[in-house]
């Protein structure tokens, strides 16, 4: 069951409730550490009419995470069951090395030095509950999937998950 995180743009209407639930669910101290999730918004001006656009950003949990083949201490792994990207950060030692090779700059370091990032919501996932962020999404902008699933049925199965996240 690979699990694949997905932002639809469309939806998102920057209320940022994935942000609060991401802080209510991992019990961050917002003083030492930012939320895995957030959203920022973007604005354009085309013909003198004013776009905005939100957007949410996480960890990614990429295919071939650049994160797990920089690390000196081996503090990432990948969930065998979810190929979720996860941190161990007891052997940290603060080198960064991570924070810089992610292009999505999801990995931060809290007050001791030690990395930190979204996982996932891992232990939501295996009781067979959404990650925190999916759940409290009133607009249903992030959803997820299985990636085996979208490749083998294609946009079809993709549409009934939106569909099933709907009634959660």
């Amino acid at each position: 069951m690979e699990i694949h995180f997905n932002f639809h743009q469309k939806y998102c209407v920057g209320c940022n409730s994935c942000v609060i639930a991401c802080i209510n669910e991992k019990e961050l101290d917002i003083d030492e550490v930012l939320p895995f999730r957030k959203t920022f918004k973007t604005e354009s001006n085309r013909k003198n009419k004013v776009r905005i656009k939100y957007y949410s950003t996480g960890c990614m949990h990429c295919q071939d995470p650049i994160c797990v083949k920089v690390c000196p201490k081996k503090c990432f792994t990948i969930d065998a069951h979810t190929k979720l990207v996860q941190l161990d950060s007891e052997n940290c030692v603060g080198c960064k090395k991570c924070s810089a090779s992610c292009e999505f700059k999801a990995i931060q370091f809290i007050a001791a030095d030690k990395a930190a990032k979204c996982d996932g919501c891992l232990e939501r996932i295996l009781l067979g509950q959404l990650p925190a962020c999916v759940k409290a999404c009133p607009r249903k902008a992030i959803t997820i999937n299985e990636k085996n699933e979208v490749l083998k049925n294609g946009c079809e199965s993709l549409r009934k998950v939106v569909r099933k996240q709907k009634n959660i």
